[in-house]
């Protein structure tokens, strides 16, 4: 299973008179109470590709990065396969540039995602269902990136001198 970009639904629970609402979050479960407050998260994950099953994907090269995700079913179903929409994983997960290659990142979903690289060099701005936009990458270096709006949502750009 995919640890990394599994959002799940919300359930609620109680225990001892307090009720509690808990979401899987990509690899983490956020729980809280109703009436309590959200701690301060810590440093995110630095290397996402950790705990990533099936083993690290192959970078692929390419000229476009898109939102939202078509997903097989990994369970051996009887009856056939099965099909799903991942709103937070990025297609393809790791790509591969050359600098000063311009590459469109789209967003297919259904919701707006903002994409940035996590060092700050980059960002998109907002991009609304359906839209698109063009950054051209100069610097050499492998770059993770994220939704800033789903932090969850992470990829990887590997750009090639």
């Amino acid at each position: 299973m995919d640890a990394l970009v599994r959002p799940g639904p919300a359930i609620a629970y109680e225990v001892d008179r307090t009720q509690f609402i808990a979401i899987a979050m990509g690899p983490e479960l956020w729980a809280f109470t109703l009436d309590g407050t959200v701690p301060a998260r810590g440093a995110p994950v630095l290397d996402p590709w950790v705990d990533y099953e099936p083993p690290r994907p192959a970078p692929r090269t390419t000229s476009e990065i898109e939102t939202a995700t078509l997903i097989e079913s990994r369970a051996g179903m009887v009856g056939g396969r099965r099909y799903g929409f991942d709103e937070h994983r990025f297609n393809p997960v790791r790509a591969l540039v050359t600098a000063g290659a311009r590459v469109r990142f789209v967003n297919n979903g259904k919701i707006a995602h903002s994409i940035a690289a996590r060092d700050g060099s980059w960002n998109t701005g907002t991009l609304e269902p359906a839209t698109s936009a063009y950054l051209t990458l100069d610097a050499p270096g492998t770059f993770l990136y994220h939704c800033t709006d789903h932090p969850w949502a992470i990829g990887e750009i590997t750009v090639e001198p």
